[in-house]
């Protein structure tokens, strides 16, 4: 079920539907249709999808190795990413903090947990 193409012009730029912006622009279609309901507003909204970095997508460092994500690191260390995020959430702290956190309170995978 689709609905009729809508050509959109942003940046001085014409696509031929919303689909293909976001496919050009490297944005979630949900995301776009998100944040066009609240800005009303394609240029803004555009603005505002692509200054938009999720946590996962951020690149973290811990004890001097840098992963892609928190869940390449999370993988790593041996965490559930779910542990990490709510971590992050309830304390306010850095994706760094959370996952140093969990290591040092042995939440890490059996090999954090052999060497305590």
């Amino acid at each position: 079920m689709t609905g009729k193409k809508t050509s959109i012009t942003v940046r001085g730029k014409t696509f031929e539907s919303v689909s293909e912006m976001c496919r050009h622009y490297g944005i979630g279609r949900s995301r776009w249709n998100n944040v066009i309901r609240k800005t009303g507003n394609a240029e803004k909204a555009l603005e505002l999808c692509l200054s938009y970095e999720s946590d996962s997508m951020k690149k973290v460092s811990i004890n001097g190795m840098t992963f892609n994500s928190i869940i390449e690191a999370s993988a790593y260390f041996g965490l559930n990413p779910t542990s990490v995020y709510t971590k992050i959430c309830r304390h306010k702290i850095s994706a760094e903090d959370a996952i140093s956190s969990l290591i040092r309170n042995g939440k890490a995978g059996s090999e954090q947990e052999d060497s305590e």
